[in-house]
C-alpha cells in the first residue's frame, strides 16, 4: 500500500528513475515543460485522467505507480471498513470461478439471493466493510449453486452472481485495487455469458468498461462501451436493457473526453440524454439511470475536459437527492468540489463540497486519487495564509496532512 503523497512527487520521483529530463517528459506526454515543473513543485495539481495516462504511458509505468493506489487505510480496531475485506475477497477470487468451482458447501439459493440484494443495498450506500465482509462466502456459494443446481436454480445463481461480481468491483475500484477489480469483472462478463439475456450481458460490458477507465485504457473501454451499445439497441424492448444502453453512452462518453475527443463526446451524451428522457428515473442493478444521473456526469465530463466554469454552472441546477445513493450523490460532491477548486477565491466553496462527499462516503472519497490530489493541492495554496479548520480537518483524515 502506498504511503502518503501527491501525484506530483510520484511523478518526480518516477522521472528522476528513468533518468528523464522534464523536457523530454514535456514532449513525450504533450504536456508543456512549465506545467510539468509546477505539478512536481506542488503548485499546480493533476486532476484530468488524460493528463495521468498521457504521463504514466511516457514514464512507461502504471497509472497506478503515478496515483499511488491502493493507500494506507488510518488504523481502524479490527480491520474495519472496506481494506480490511480485501484479503479474504482477494482469495475468494483467485480460488473459485464457474469452471473450478471452490470446494464448499452453498446455503439454500433463497438465503443466497437474499444476500445479494443485501450486497447490492450495501455497496448503494458506500458501506464497503459491511458487503465486503460478506462477499467472500457468497461468490464462491454462488459458484457453486450455478453447476449443481437445476436449471431454474442455477440460472438464478448465475444472475446473483454477476450482480455480486458488480459490487465486488466498486469495493476493489473504490479503494485503489485495480487488478483485482478486473478479476471480479471477468467472473461477471463470465455468469452473464452464460445466460440469454441482454441486460446482464450489457450489466457485464458497462463493469468491464468502467474497470478500464482507472487503469487508463481508454480506447478499450470505449470500444467495449461501443460495442456493447450497439448488441444493446437490438433489445430496446426490455426497459433493462435501455437503461444499460443509457450508462454504457455515459461511460463511452467519460472514455472520449479522457482521450481529448470532445466532439465524439457530445455525441455519446446526448444519446445517453436523450434515453433518459424516455426512461425517467430508473435503478437497473444499483446504477440509477436517469435524468439526474446524466446531469451528474455532465458535472464529470466537464470537470475532465478543463470546463471548470461550465462544471460549476451545471453542477449548481442539479438535484442529488433524486439519486437514491450516497456513492453517487458522493461522486457528484467531489466532482463538483474540484471544479470550483480551481477558481480564484472559491477554495471555502471547494472545501464544503468535498466535505459534503466525505460525510456521504467516507471511504469512497478518501480512497479517490483525482480529489486526494485537490485536497494536497488546496492544503500547499492554503498554508502561506493558514489553512482552515476544515481544510486541516479533510486532509488529516485524507492522510495527506
Amino acid at each position: 500500500m502506498s504511503e502518503a503523497g501527491t501525484i506530483g512527487e510520484r511523478l518526480r520521483g518516477a522521472r528522476r528513475y528513468r533518468g528523464m529530463s522534464l523536457q523530454v517528459l514535456a514532449d513525450r506526454s504533450g504536456l508543456s515543460k512549465g506545467f510539468l515543473s509546477m505539478v512536481e513543485n506542488g503548485k499546480r495539481s493533476l486532476e484530468r485522467r488524460s493528463h495521468i495516462s498521457a504521463l504514466a504511458d511516457a514514464l512507461e509505468v502504471s497509472v497506478a505507480e503515478l496515483t499511488g493506489q491502493p493507500y494506507r487505510p488510518p488504523p481502524q480496531p479490527n480491520g474495519a471498513g472496506g481494506h480490511g475485506t480485501v484479503p479474504r475477497v482477494r482469495i475468494a477470487l483467485l480460488s473459485s470461478s464457474l469452471d473450478e468451482p471452490a470446494d464448499v458447501r452453498p446455503r439454500g439459493l433463497d438465503l443466497l439471493l437474499a444476500e445479494t440484494d443485501q450486497v447490492e443495498a450495501l455497496c448503494d450506500a458506500s458501506h464497503y466493510g459491511d458487503f465486503g465482509r460478506l462477499l467472500p462466502d457468497l461468490m464462491p456459494e454462488l459458484h457453486v449453486m450455478a453447476t449443481i443446481g437445476d436449471e431454474r436454480e442455477q440460472a438464478e445463481a448465475l444472475r446473483a452472481l454477476v450482480r455480486a461480481s458488480h459490487a465486488a468491483f466498486y469495493l476493489l475500484k473504490d479503494l485503489g485495487y485495480l487488478d483485482l477489480a478486473q478479476i471480479a469483472v471477468q467472473q461477471a462478463r463470465d455468469a452473464a455469458s452464460r445466460l440469454d439475456e441482454p441486460a446482464l450481458v450489457g450489466l457485464a460490458a458497462f463493469v468491464r468498461s468502467h474497470a478500464l477507465l482507472p487503469a487508463g485504457a481508454y480506447s478499450a473501454a470505449l470500444s467495449a462501451a461501443d460495442r456493447a451499445a450497439e448488441r444493446l439497441q437490438i433489445a430496446s424492448g426490455d426497459p433493462a436493457a435501455v437503461e444499460l444502453y443509457g450508462m454504457l453512452h455515459l461511460s463511452a462518453a467519460l472514455a472520449s473526453v479522457s482521450l481529448n475527443r470532445p466532439a465524439e463526446a457530445d455525441v455519446h451524451l446526448a444519446e445517453a440524454q436523450a434515453t433518459a428522457d424516455r426512461t425517467g428515473e430508473g435503478n437497473v442493478y444499483g446504477l440509477h439511470f436517469g435524468p439526474t444521473n446524466v446531469s451528474v456526469w455532465r458535472v464529470a465530463l466537464m470537470v475532465e475536459l478543463g470546463e471548470i466554469d461550465k462544471a460549476d454552472e451545471i453542477a449548481r441546477t442539479v438535484h442529488p437527492e433524486l439519486i437514491p445513493s450516497r456513492g453517487r450523490q458522493a461522486a457528484f460532491y467531489a466532482d463538483w468540489g474540484r471544479a470550483i477548486a480551481q477558481i480564484p477565491r472559491r477554495e471555502r466553496d471547494a472545501v464544503e463540497r468535498l466535505r459534503q462527499a466525505e460525510r456521504l462516503a467516507p471511504e469512497q472519497i478518501r480512497n479517490s486519487p483525482l480529489v486526494r490530489e485537490t485536497v494536497s493541492h488546496l492544503l500547499t495554496r492554503s498554508r502561506a495564509a493558514a489553512a482552515g479548520r476544515d481544510l486541516q480537518g479533510l486532509a488529516y483524515r485524507f492522510g495527506v496532512s
